[in-house]
């Protein structure tokens, strides 16, 4: 779950027993919780930076979920490159594809040291996000997300926004957590 004014619960299950990670919070402190039992307090963005390698806060994954790109709307006209409609200038660009007629859909998006792709659509809705960093970034990322069971303006309980942290849960550091992630040398 993901709202615009920057809250977050992000489940990831596993295949048998407790989730492998419950990311639950605001943009300025969330709570993780790892299945090794685990936690960890500190900005959302930092945290989903660990752990993917993406620094994005909740309110900027909404419409780069969506399918919208960054939210914002580049200001010049679209030009058509081969099948698509181009707008906005290097760095802040939309791909649009024309879909049943006229109406068109984001292809993929240009931001600043990104290229966001979007695969396959349910309704409007993307089912596929492909996010993978440009330039000369290290590590490189390429991070691919499919969405599933997709709700819009569903009404959440202020519960499903925080977690409920175990007596004996370990306390880990920021560092810590990259170091064991998939951005980690472990």
């Amino acid at each position: 779950g993901l709202t615009v004014d920057g809250q977050i619960h992000l489940d990831v299950p596993a295949p048998f027993g407790r989730s492998i990670l419950i990311l639950a919070g605001s943009a300025a402190s969330a709570t993780l919780l790892t299945r090794d039992n685990h936690v960890l307090t500190a900005p959302s963005a930092e945290i989903l930076e660990q752990l993917t390698g993406l620094r994005l806060a909740p309110a900027a994954l909404v419409p780069l979920l969506a399918g919208c790109g960054a939210g914002e709307v580049p200001s010049t006209d679209p030009e058509r490159v081969d099948d698509f409609l181009v707008s906005g200038a290097p760095g802040h660009r939309l791909y649009l594809r024309a879909v049943k007629g006229t109406a068109s859909s984001v292809a993929a998006a240009e931001l600043p040291g990104w290229l966001v792709e979007y695969g396959r659509r349910q309704n409007e809705w993307p089912s596929e996000v492909r996010i993978r960093s440009t330039g000369d970034q290290k590590p490189a990322i390429d991070v691919s997300i499919g969405l599933a069971q997709v709700e819009v303006n569903a009404s959440l309980p202020a519960a499903a926004f925080s977690v409920s942290v175990p007596p004996d849960a370990v306390p880990i550091t920021l560092a810590q957590l990259r170091a064991a992630g998939p951005l980690g040398e472990k």
